[in-house]
């Protein structure tokens, strides 16, 4: 199994990268969209590792499953992970809306504040 605190670090530097990149759009939007969601998945799966639980197999949608069923996460947190999810895709249709920068770094700030809570009190 992932070393938890390996995979939240990992998470959290794609975190910066992706506030970063959403502020210069130095890099696309696409690929903003993609460090966002790899950031989140990081995040989340570092908070089931720390837990005993291996996330990978299943998908992102067992991913925010797994971490609700073990009240790893709030229904908030839960929802800005669906948000991310699904603005996220690559695999939207043409004729989607764009989804609005802000409010996605915002879902992501949200989860990394969760993952936050699991990892600061042990980070040495």
């Amino acid at each position: 199994m992932e070393n938890p605190r390996d995979t939240y670090n990992t998470g959290i530097e794609y975190f910066h990268n992706a506030v970063s990149f959403s502020k210069s759009n130095k890099f696309g939007e696409l690929i903003t969209y993609n460090i966002i969601s790899m950031s989140a998945e990081y995040l989340m799966s570092a908070m089931l590792y720390k837990n005993g639980i291996d996330p990978y197999g299943s998908g992102d949608d067992n991913i925010i499953s797994t971490l609700e069923s073990n009240k790893l996460i709030s229904a908030e947190v839960k929802e800005k992970a669906i948000l991310l999810k699904t603005q996220c895709s690559c695999k939207k249709s043409s004729d989607s809306i764009t989804p609005n920068m802000e409010e996605l770094i915002f879902a992501l700030r949200e989860i990394k504040q969760c993952a936050d809570r699991e990892f600061k009190p042990t980070l040495v």
